[in-house]
């Protein structure tokens, strides 16, 4: 849902809570509601406010209908592949962590992996610090490729995309808090 859809929303939640308001007042008998009805209705301000809201309506109710479809639902710490093997998501995000490491240019790899359910099992991002002198877009390749290769061999996984980021380029070498091994 786009923001003016959300802006549309708020003003329409604000002008329904105040309809609702006055009709439980005037249920209540707290508003002679009578002959204060017949004069509220009768003005063209307020004929034009029941068409706008009816248009908010249709809009939001558009919003809501045609908004994207969930394509991602959290399968918590584990990811189930096709062959009913479960696998946590800290064992995949160490096998794509080593396999960005060792890609060249690469000199620190940090990946979040989300487990989904539906086609693609996982989501991976990945923060890369390369060294200066090497190309973003080859690196990136590169790395794509050793991801995939890793999977693929590892759990048998494949069409598996890493969304890279990278984070700093640098020219010096980086003591790493975890060593690959």
């Amino acid at each position: 849902m786009g923001i003016i859809s959300r802006l549309l929303m708020v003003m329409y939640v604000i002008v329904v809570t105040v309809a609702l308001i006055a009709i439980g007042g005037a249920s209540l008998n707290i508003i002679d509601w009578q002959s204060e009805l017949t004069k509220i209705i009768n003005r063209q301000e307020t004929q034009a406010a029941v068409v706008v809201m009816i248009l908010a309506g249709m809009c939001l109710l558009h919003a809501a209908v045609s908004g994207k479809k969930v394509e991602e639902i959290l399968t918590g710490d584990e990811v189930e592949l096709q062959s009913g093997v479960k696998i946590t998501i800290p064992a995949l995000t160490s096998v794509v962590e080593r396999a960005a490491i060792q890609v060249a240019g690469v000199r620190e790899a940090k990946a979040y992996v989300t487990g989904r359910v539906g086609e693609v099992p996982i989501k991976i991002e990945m923060d890369v610090v390369l060294a200066q002198g090497y190309s973003v877009p080859e690196v990136s390749a590169e790395i794509n490729s050793a991801v995939s290769g890793a999977l693929l061999s590892t759990i048998q996984i494949s069409g598996i995309k890493s969304e890279i980021r990278v984070t700093e380029v640098t020219h010096a070498i980086i003591s790493r808090e975890r060593r690959v091994v």
